[in-house]
């Protein structure tokens, strides 16, 4: 089986079988609490399913991606991110204190 990238969500998933089948069971993360120094942006063409750079232009870590997937309840990526879309930048403080807490 070949390795995940390091930036894969399924490195946060757990594998289990069901009746035979194997599947990719999502955790149940904290919610990402908002504040009054998050950013609010707007969807445009460049970033139209890819929350990787959104996450490298605000945190300069594109792998944390699923951070911004999570504060705005995407799932269905890129299906339900649409042009013009607002979507909330958790800010860095609040991101660092959530993965300290989740270590």
């Amino acid at each position: 089986m070949a390795k995940l990238p390091v930036t894969s969500y399924m490195n946060f998933c757990d594998l289990f079988e069901y009746e035979g089948e194997t599947f990719y069971d999502t955790p149940d993360f904290p919610e990402i609490p908002q504040t009054d120094k998050d950013r609010i942006i707007s969807i445009d063409e460049k970033y139209i399913g890819r929350l990787d750079l959104i996450a490298w232009d605000y945190y300069q870590d594109a792998s944390l991606w699923w951070v911004i997937a999570l504060a705005n309840d995407l799932s269905r990526i890129p299906d339900q991110m649409q042009l013009n879309m607002k979507i909330r930048i958790p800010q860095i403080a609040t991101v660092r204190s959530f993965l300290a807490k989740a270590k």
